[in-house]
């Protein structure tokens, strides 16, 4: 369930615990129909090929990141897409149909996973949700990748395969720091410290209890996984086939997830079964109608079961679509040693609730709201019905009616003191007017980004609960540090002097700057509101985000406009050097005709001064012909007279 939209200033939160009445009254709140692409049927006269699979495709993995706020899931349609887990929508779709996709792991950031590949080679692929691209590749593994976990406390993760071996990755580095070979397919499991991990072993029922900081040692613990209720069914009995680890979040507890009609709970320090979770049909099939083989095989069980955030519950899908919830609350305490024909305490659902048409292949509980997600030809997200059984109303009602033919008169003060108290208006405990307000990013913002440099916006929801007219003051925020909580920057306070009316609403929106580094920081946001003269602050938005750098392109005008500055502010720099250390060659200097001096008459026909012509162009070079064509001395001579003219004319 979604956190409380709003919560008063120095109130924490409220918490929801999870009881056996509220996880019986989980009902489907949201369900994607097209969450997974049909098959393409084969076009008419081509060669089909053979097929792979029984049924439609279906998802075969989920996973929450760490914050609860987002799930991604894998299909066998070569897709994984992103889920906002509070508003309940779809944010993205992402293809990944050249490596195929299986086991998405989110790291310890909301935008990258881990995921395994299904076609091409066995790499695991290091993948940016932010950009779609891929970060790293992790090659090494021969066969498929089976089993895959991120560490709960660093960038390391490990990876199980069917070539048997178990290798330790860290997301900095491409290269293996840890191989272990084993003699059969694995399973793996960090517990929630980090410090130690199982390694679960088929055909030899053998989970082997590692250190981590002393992997390449022996196991310092080795649990047997025997059921001797088994030989009770057949004998000899049917082999057990492991396909998920998981510790409790205390750490005492090891879940084994199992590709049969049977889970088990093993003591993570002594080694004892302590219990055997039926009421299921395991996965082994894809179908009912499907006989089961001798051998028992994975399927396509792997991620149908899972422990509940306080290791209350233990939720699993099953092959007809139902989801089952055990209650693991009182599980026995053996301090004797391991007795492997002792029989386990077997338990039965303590909920049956009716999920998905086909197999139930994927079930996890939120780490941090009240909801379940299931997957299978569909996806689900579950939360608890407010409205409650139908049943338990009804007994309900039949008692406040006993009540009220026995307690009349009691019963109608009582009832009317209640009615007084819900009509009045809801005030804090100290007469502060409650005033809820909630901070939320706009859905193209859907994992939360802040970015560098840009107008990062975000609306507040504000919602006046008291008797009394309010003035919205101002929105302001902070960045803080997100492990120490230490300031580092206020954002721009942004006054509204808007009045709230009794009972009213209004959505305003808040927009701030950022110039950090790159990384993880805390985002406090507030609203402050005046009431009879008092100044009350309410927070709207205290959670991680991320602050990232603007996406580069080479279109972008204000990227364009600096190159040009840039490179017009450089030109000039390089002609300033030039001119001023370079040697420019020097000019020949010409001759210049000094004018005569005194004053100067104009002479001859055309009105020249004889004295600034040169004297060859003085001299009239003799007639060589009869053309008619000018000399050079007739060229410079000046403009010619029309009595001149008329002469020379005659003499021809």
């Amino acid at each position: 369930m979604a956190p409380p939209a709003t919560t008063p200033a120095n109130e924490p939160s409220p918490s929801l615990q999870l009881t056996p009445a509220l996880m019986s009254k989980l009902k489907p709140s949201r369900i994607f129909k097209n969450a997974v692409e049909p098959q393409t049927p084969p076009s008419p006269g081509s060669a089909s090929p053979r097929p792979t699979q029984f049924g439609p495709r279906q998802i075969s993995g989920v996973s929450f990141d760490d914050r609860g706020d987002q799930i991604i899931t894998a299909a066998e349609d070569e897709t994984f897409r992103l889920y906002n887990c509070k508003s309940g929508k779809r944010v993205k779709i992402l293809y990944s149909k050249k490596y195929g996709v299986d086991l998405p792991r989110f790291t310890h950031k909301n935008t990258a996973i881990l995921h395994a590949s299904t076609k091409e080679d066995d790499t695991i692929r290091y993948h940016s949700l932010h950009d779609n691209k891929y970060l790293q590749y992790f090659k090494g593994h021969k066969g498929r990748v089976v089993s895959l976990e991120m560490s709960p406390v660093d960038d390391g993760f490990m990876s199980g395969s069917l070539d048997r071996t178990v290798r330790l990755w860290d997301l900095r580095s491409p290269n293996c720091r840890g191989l272990l070979n084993l003699p059969a397919s694995p399973v793996i499991a960090y517990d929630a410290s980090g410090l130690v991990f199982a390694v679960g072993v088929n055909q030899y029922s053998r989970i082997l209890i590692y250190d981590q900081a002393n992997f390449d040692k022996a196991p310092f613990m080795t649990i047997t996984l025997e059921d001797p209720t088994l030989s009770l069914v057949s004998f000899p009995p049917r082999a057990i086939y492991m396909t998920s680890l998981a510790f409790s979040t205390n750490g005492k507890y090891l879940l084994v997830g199992c590709s049969g009609d049977a889970h088990y709970i093993m003591d993570a320090f002594s080694g004892h079964l302590l219990a055997k979770l039926e009421g299921h049909t395991g996965l082994e099939r894809r179908k009912l109608d499907i006989p089961l083989n001798i051998e028992p095989s994975r399927g396509c069980s792997g991620e149908e079961v899972s422990w509940t955030p306080d290791s209350k519950f233990v939720i699993s899908g099953s092959l007809d679509g139902r989801i089952c919830v055990w209650d693991v609350q009182n599980l026995p305490v053996k301090p004797k040693p391991v007795d492997l024909k002792e029989h386990p305490l077997r338990l039965q659902p303590l909920a049956t609730l009716d999920g998905h048409p086909g197999p139930s292949r994927c079930v996890k509980f939120n780490p941090r709201f009240a909801m379940m997600c299931t997957a299978g030809s569909e996806l689900a997200f579950w939360l608890p019905d407010p409205n409650g059984d139908p049943e338990e109303i009804a007994k309900e009602l039949l008692k406040k009616k006993m009540r009220l033919l026995s307690f009349f008169g009691l019963f109608l003060g009582s009832l009317a003191f209640v009615q007084n108290v819900v009509a009045s208006p809801v005030e804090s405990a100290t007469g502060e007017p409650v005033v809820l307000a909630v901070a939320i990013f706009p859905e193209e913002n859907a994992f939360g980004h802040v970015v560098n440099g840009e107008r990062n916006k975000i609306f507040l929801a504000i919602e006046n609960k008291s008797d009394k007219n309010v003035t919205l003051k101002s929105i302001a925020g902070s960045f803080h540090h997100p492990e120490s909580n230490k300031l580092v920057k206020n954002t721009t306070s942004l006054n509204y002097g808007v009045p709230l009316l009794e009972g009213a609403s209004m959505q305003l929106p808040y927009a701030f700057h950022s110039e950090f580094k790159p990384g993880d920081y805390r985002l406090n946001i507030w609203l402050e509101h005046v009431a009879d003269g008092e100044t009350y602050r309410v927070t709207a938005y205290d959670s991680i985000v991320s602050v990232v750098e603007p996406e580069g392109s080479w279109f972008d005008f204000q990227l364009l406009t600096t190159y040009l500055v840039v490179s017009g502010l450089l030109g000039g720099l390089a002609f300033y050097l030039y001119s001023t250390f370079v040697p420019q060659p020097k000019k020949r200097k010409t001759p210049q005709v000094s004018a005569p001096v005194g004053t100067v008459t104009a002479t001859g026909a055309g009105g020249y001064q004889e004295e600034w012509i040169p004297e060859h162009h003085l001299k009239k070079s003799k007639k060589t012909k009869a053309s008619g064509v000018a000399t050079s001395g007739d060229e410079t001579s000046g403009v010619e007279s029309g009595t001149e003219g008329r002469r020379r004319k005659v003499k021809k």
